[in-house]
Order: structure tokens, then sequence, then C-alpha cells
């Protein structure tokens, strides 16, 4: 058995559940014997500095322009060559992101691809229920954002990727359902 690194690659339109999977995923192997596990979360990686601006005042913050890739790739691999657990364990990188397939750099890296489908009005359902204390205006911001440039930037950036690496055998799917 090879003591290769695992890099498992997490990905899915926003508000599917990559993080909340990723997490549960690197807690479950964690568990296991001779795994060392790290997770990196995309959003992590963001150009802006801080917090972004509310919704309404927003401008489209979700092309693959914002996220820092360089650095991204740069921690994928620090994770990868780092020194195996003791006793000839494997260490695993688990990378998650909703413009994770549009790196080359980052899908070449991985040794599994997943993705989470999930339907537009689930995603945006998931999306306003993370933050219940929302306001009733910062809700419909956010729903109104997600409208204009989420799942937009979705089907534009990463559903025609996730369909090449699919027919070409590369992906895997996890239907994703309330």
């Amino acid at each position: 058995m090879s003591n290769a690194p695992i890099v498992i690659g997490l990905c899915g339109p926003s508000g599917s559940g990559k993080s909340t999977q990723s997490d549960a995923l690197a807690a479950e192997l964690g568990g296991a014997g001779g795994l060392s596990v790290t997770v990196l979360h995309a959003d992590h990686y963001f150009h802006h500095p801080g917090p972004p601006p509310p919704y309404k005042e927003r401008g489209d913050m979700e092309g693959p322009e914002t996220v820092d890739w360089e650095r991204l790739t740069r921690d994928m691999d620090a994770r990868t060559s780092a020194a195996q657990p003791e006793g000839g364990g494997r260490v695993v990188v688990i990378v998650e992101g909703f413009l994770l397939l549009w790196c080359g750099e980052v899908v070449r890296r991985c040794s599994a691809l997943v993705f989470l489908r999930a339907g537009k009005g689930e995603c945006l359902a998931r999306r306003l229920a993370r933050n219940p204390e929302r306001s009733e205006e910062e809700s419909k911001g956010l729903a109104d954002y997600f409208e204009r440039c989420v799942w937009p930037a979705y089907e534009r950036f990463v559903e025609p990727v996730a369909e090449r690496l699919l027919a070409a055998g590369s992906l895997r799917v996890v239907e994703v359902d309330g």
C-alpha cells in the first residue's frame, strides 16, 4: 500500500454543503489510525481583505479572479509534502470550494474529485439558513445577490467544467437534496 498523500477536492455550487461535508469527512478520517487530515477552505483564500460589504452594496465577488489560487496551491503542496504520520500513515488533504474545478492547478493536484450537485432553490435556501439571525432586509439582499451573482458564476465557471470532468470519468457526483 502506498503512503502517498491523498488529496480530495470537494466542489459544488454555493450552499451545497461543501464546508459541512469536508469538515465531517475530516473528523471521520481523523479518527482513523495513521491518518493526518487537513481541510483547506477556498473561502479563506479570497484576495479582498476583511469582511465583504453588505449584499445590497456588493459588486460581483464570485469570479475566479477573487481567489488567490497561487497561495491555495502552495498551501496544498506544503500539506502534501509534510512529514508522514508516525507508523507510516498517510497525509490526507481535503480542499473545498465553489470555484475549485475552475483552477486546473488545483484539479491536477487532486487524487479524487467529488461534486455536490444541488439545485438553485436548495442552495439559496441553505445560504439563507446559515444565519437565522439575519434581518429580513439582509436576507432579501442575499437572495438578490445570489440571483445576480452567485448562481450565474456557478453556471458560467463551474458547471461547464464539471460536465467535462464527469464525461471524462474524473469526477464523482453526489446528489444533494433537502
